[in-house]
């Protein structure tokens, strides 16, 4: 009853209809609403993680927030580019997904930039867990991999897409 005139914005609704998996799906969830543990969450939410504040992937960024790591900094960049995905200047993220989609055109518009995006999460968490710098060519090998992964739950209209 609360909740019944709120409306959430059409980025969620395409999440939970792509045919990627739960996790990357709940991990979409989590960036899209900025619930993901970036240091500036960790600090907003009180954790004792010292002073360094910085993107992980880049020395250019001293805040280290989902917008900056997904969708600003250097090394994320170039990612967006590789795939020819590029949201222009947005007052949210959300808007910045809904443009991409829009600019790009193309099928699986969710499933991708959730990859893209998870692949982008993976290279900052090796980097900071395992002190495994990060590069674009292990960010494209992970991501071809989930993307062959992604072959067997799409349907044969889009296999060769894929």
């Amino acid at each position: 009853f609360y909740f019944k005139d709120i409306h959430a914005h059409r980025a969620y609704r395409w999440i939970w209809k792509s045919k990627a998996t739960m996790k990357i799906k709940v991990f979409g969830w989590l960036l899209l609403s900025d619930r993901l543990n970036t240091w500036d969450m960790l600090k907003r939410r009180h954790y004792n993680i010292g002073n360094d504040f910085g993107c992980l992937l880049c020395t250019n960024c001293n805040n280290e927030t989902v917008e900056h790591l997904f969708l600003e900094c250097t090394f994320s960049i170039e990612c967006w580019d590789k795939l020819q995905i590029m949201g222009h200047a947005a007052p949210t993220h959300l808007d910045w997904v809904e443009q991409a989609k829009i600019s790009w055109n193309k099928p699986l518009f969710m499933e991708i930039f959730m990859l893209v995006a998870w692949s982008i999460w993976k290279e900052r968490n090796n980097k900071h867990f395992r002190g495994v710098l990060p590069s674009q060519a292990s960010w494209l090998a992970r991501l071809k991999e989930d993307l062959f992964l992604l072959t067997y739950r799409v349907g044969d209209k889009h296999k060769p897409f894929l």
